[in-house]
């Protein structure tokens, strides 16, 4: 079943891990990028911390940043920017969340998930 289960879909919600004080997110990258960074956001939007990344091909990619004593209630989020040349590549957010329920509607086949509500089962990135 794939309820309690968490997917990858496209978002900037950062996932806490308080266990080992860690946050998470992610990214997917249309095309290689010479220079990707990401910005640690506070809930009220100002930027907490920027992560210089460097190089990075297209597809998937995942990062790590030391949350500390930040929690999964702490509202923190991230936005991503990548370039090759100094021209803005295109890059979507990824994020984790998890699945509370399966629904359809008509021939659609939806998860119903805990932070971004009902998103349909192509927009799923991958299943953790």
């Amino acid at each position: 079943s794939l309820v309690g289960r968490d997917v990858i879909v496209a978002g900037n919600k950062l996932s806490i891990d308080a266990d080992r004080g860690v946050g998470q997110g992610g990214f997917e990258l249309a095309y290689a990028a010479d220079a990707v960074k990401v910005e640690i956001l506070s809930a009220s939007g100002a930027v907490v911390q920027t992560l210089n990344l460097g190089a990075e091909g297209a597809g998937l990619h995942s990062f790590d940043w030391p949350a500390g004593s930040a929690t999964s209630a702490s509202g923190l989020t991230f936005r991503v920017s990548a370039t090759t040349g100094g021209v803005a590549t295109p890059v979507t957010a990824l994020m984790r969340d998890r699945v509370e329920a399966i629904s359809t509607s008509g021939t659609s086949f939806n998860l119903e998930l805990e932070s971004s509500g009902t998103v349909p089962y192509t927009a799923v990135k991958a299943f953790n």
